[in-house]
């Protein structure tokens, strides 16, 4: 027997040439599309706006694979206005149930001329007695605009401003009032969650009850480790989407998608599974190992025009060491699995250590110190095991596995975008700042309970022990504040952001991103960072300005006078300096 689900999966990611679902226009006639939907918040944004305030016009744009067609289907369903298994047309103007809507799938297909009419169209349709969604790529559209307005620059600087922002606002544009929703800048995070947990559904998966070959199948075997260990895995996913994220490479839902499907296949259909027939299969192509675009310890060289796994592959966390690496590698105990992935795992072991030994004629905790590429390739497999499946207690050891990956300072982060800190964890971060911005300045790490001097130093990274001060900040005038972001757009119901607070002043505040504080962990620990990438230096770059625009301390002393700071071996020393008819006068 096969399951027509495993096929669907095969065809949603961009791995193989059969990839006819990855595009949600195909994907909506699917009899599987609407099982494993994801309702997105802006969806249920958009039917509602509409339900209640009637003829709205709404232009969505974004990047391709943003999930702008699924959104568009969902708002239709919602509003039943589409009828499950029909096709999308190009445009429609659509009547029914009281519901006035004109919608255009995508306008970035169509003839410029055409372009240009149905944004036209879509601008008047509310006074009109119509609502309407326009969807489009940003270039049509910005194009599209400065047509029908005659190049105005002025309008043309507004909707790069909204792009950008992405508020929940009202654009009013020579008398045409519409919302514009950069999909691109929504927070997609937390879909990832929401798509596993449908890509599990039971029903999905019957058809694989049923089959002879369910015990030696990867898929079905992939199926079972994941629902099995359901919030360990999505724990571990999410937060690699959101790594992405915070640093800049934001991943579409047609990646993600794409990354998941083939994690669960590996693209091999039924057929292929049954002709197969290895004894092995299920640890090569478990979950675990095709996430990461593996086939147990050898590249799927395919895998790497899936975006998500190419950009899983460059950071390389499978490289690193980890706190389990002993107990797993020198006493092969896997007792951090649970019985089924134990067993996978344990076999494999046994056969790859059974096949060292007879080649190699040495013990099997030679593996600890041997070197060869097959072994350095073993261990990168028993970690991206621990790393999705590993049994955790509690979120502090959950905490810990996923900080040995992305940085020690990643849950910190995380915990503050969508919980409160507590004080201690508020301080612990303030005081992370401080002393990253005490050691940019000053070249060492704060003596005790010192204020923050602002100096002037050398830029070619020579280590000096005299510093001219121009600023100084007391310890009491930083502060972390974190601020509720509330957007109705996002695939998350709340979300924070960090800053930096200078002197109690809310017009004074520095966005703390995940890179930002990345760096100041590595110099807190006293790492010597001599390259920063340029987003990240105009970042400090920024903060450096903010610091000496507001505690600048040239106003307070006369021309001719100065202070000099001092690092001796046991403190700082602040002295004050003068000069007089050519002489210098130190107190």
């Amino acid at each position: 027997m096969s399951n027509r689900f495993i096929n669907y999966l095969n065809s949603m990611n961009n791995a193989s040439s059969s990839n006819i679902n990855s595009l949600a226009e195909s994907q909506v006639l699917n009899e599987f599309y609407h099982t494993i939907q994801v309702e997105r918040n802006l969806g249920k944004y958009i039917a509602k706006e509409i339900k209640e305030k009637k003829n709205e016009c709404f232009i969505l744009t974004g990047h391709a694979g943003d999930g702008k067609t699924s959104i568009l289907v969902q708002v239709l369903r919602e509003l039943e206005l589409l009828e499950r298994g029909s096709k999308l047309e190009e445009y429609k103007q659509i009547n029914h149930n009281g519901v006035n809507l004109l919608y255009i799938k995508d306008m970035s297909e169509l003839k410029r001329k055409d372009q240009i009419k149905y944004l036209k169209k879509s601008l008047e349709a509310p006074s009109n007695g119509s609502s309407s969604i326009l969807i489009t790529n940003t270039g049509p559209l910005l194009t599209s605009f400065k047509v029908l307005f005659d190049n105005d620059a002025n309008i043309e600087n507004e909707l790069l401003d909204q792009l950008d922002l992405n508020k929940n606002d009202y654009l009013n544009i020579n008398g045409y009032k519409f919302k514009l929703i950069n999909i691109a800048r929504v927070d997609n995070v937390g879909f990832s969650r929401e798509i596993l947990k449908k890509l599990t559904y039971d029903i999905l998966w019957n058809d694989c009850a049923n089959c002879g070959y369910s015990n030696v199948c990867h898929v079905c075997t992939n199926y079972k480790c994941v629902k099995d260990n359901f919030d360990r895995v999505a724990n571990f996913v999410e937060s690699y989407y959101r790594y992405l994220y915070e640093n800049d490479k934001r991943v579409t839902i047609r990646q993600i998608l794409s990354q998941l499907s083939f994690a669960f296949t590996g693209n091999m259909s039924c057929e292929e599974i049954r002709q197969k027939k290895s004894k092995t299969i299920r640890f090569t192509h478990n979950f675990a190992n095709l996430f990461f675009g593996y086939e147990g310890i050898k590249e799927i060289e395919s895998s790497n025009q899936i975006k998500a796994i190419k950009e899983l592959r460059l950071l390389d966390i499978d490289s690193k060491s980890l706190a389990e690496d002993y107990n797993m590698i020198v006493r092969n105990n896997f007792n951090c699995f649970d019985e089924d992935i134990k067993n996978i795992v344990k076999s494999e072991w046994e056969r790859f250590s059974k096949k060292y030994r007879k080649s190699n004629g040495e013990a099997n905790d030679r593996l600890a110190i041997n070197n060869n590429d097959e072994d350095v390739s073993m261990r990168r497999a028993l970690r991206r095991y621990y790393l999705m499946y590993s049994r955790v207690e509690n979120e502090e050891q959950m905490d810990d596995v996923i900080n040995q990956v992305f940085g020690s300072i990643f849950s910190l982060y995380h915990k503050g975008l969508f919980n409160k800190y507590c004080k201690k964890e508020s301080r612990d971060l303030k005081n992370l700042v401080f002393r990253a911005l005490y050691i940019n300045n000053m070249g060492v790490p704060p003596k005790g309970k010192e204020d923050l001097y602002l100096t002037l130093k050398r830029n070619d990274g020579s280590f000096q022990n005299v510093f001219l001060e121009i600023g100084r900040v007391r310890t009491k005038d930083i502060d972390i504040v974190q601020d509720a972001v509330n957007n109705e757009f996002d695939d998350i119901e709340f979300k924070n952001e960090l800053f930096i607070e200078l002197g109690s002043d809310k017009d004074s505040r520095f966005l703390l991103t995940l890179p930002i504080l990345n760096y100041f962990k590595s110099i807190s620990d006293g790492a010597i960072v001599t390259s920063v990438n340029p987003i990240l230096g105009h970042g400090i770059a920024r903060l450096n300005s903010m610091l000496l625009e507001k505690f600048n301390t040239d106003e307070d002393i006369d021309e001719n006078e100065f202070r000099l700071i001092i690092n001796t071996s046991s403190k700082t020393i602040d002295i004050k300096a003068t000069i007089e008819d050519g002489e210098l006068y130190v107190e």
